[in-house]
């Protein structure tokens, strides 16, 4: 085993055994659901957290930090890709054009086009993440990546069902916490 195999961030096994999202679009779901809403975890609360995921994903230079802005640009990039696996659920995040324009990135949101052009040290870093999510809207298979219905959760997971009518990351888990909240709400009126 080489030593960055040895690094690898550990990777967290989907809610309710759900099944990861496929090939590319993997790297996507690990950036999103690095930020766990509901544990209260951010697993790149740091620079140096950054460094190290980038690193092991992205193939990141690992002698050069992220600096502080560079840090917060991924955070609100990270998050906007949330907002487009769930634009009708979340509000879009008021610093992502500024973040988009900064990185050096050509991204049109409401599009398919995913286009670099020039981009900095970190955005050729994200690059990868938005080449998958760019691959993913292109073939059909970005539907399948959603954002958990439940808002205290917002877990980014792949809906494999054949309706793609899927709306929690795990229906024991968030699920049964929604349908529970929702009947004592009744009760209490």
């Amino acid at each position: 085993m080489n030593t960055r195999e040895e690094a690898a961030p550990v990777i967290d096994p989907e809610p309710g055994g759900r099944a990861p999202a496929p090939g590319q679009l993997r790297l996507v779901q690990q950036f999103v659901n690095t930020n766990d809403r509901e544990a209260g975890r951010d697993s790149l609360d740091s620079p140096q957290c950054l460094q190290d995921w980038f690193t092991h994903w992205t193939g990141w230079d690992s002698t050069r930090r992220p600096t502080t802005t560079e840090h917060r640009q991924a955070l609100v990039l990270r998050e906007g890709l949330r907002w487009m696996a769930a634009p009708d659920v979340l509000a879009r995040p008021a610093e992502l054009d500024q973040v988009v324009r900064d990185l050096h990135l050509q991204l049109t949101l409401a599009a398919d086009n995913f286009a670099l052009d020039g981009p900095t040290p970190t955005g050729r870093a994200l690059a990868p993440i938005l080449e998958a999510a760019r691959t993913a809207r292109a073939d059909g298979t970005w539907s399948r990546l959603k954002v958990c219905a439940r808002d205290q959760c917002q877990w980014l997971y792949y809906d494999s069902s054949r309706n793609t009518s899927g709306r929690w990351c795990a229906t024991d888990i968030c699920g049964s916490r929604e349908k529970a909240r929702r009947a004592y709400r009744r009760k209490a009126h």
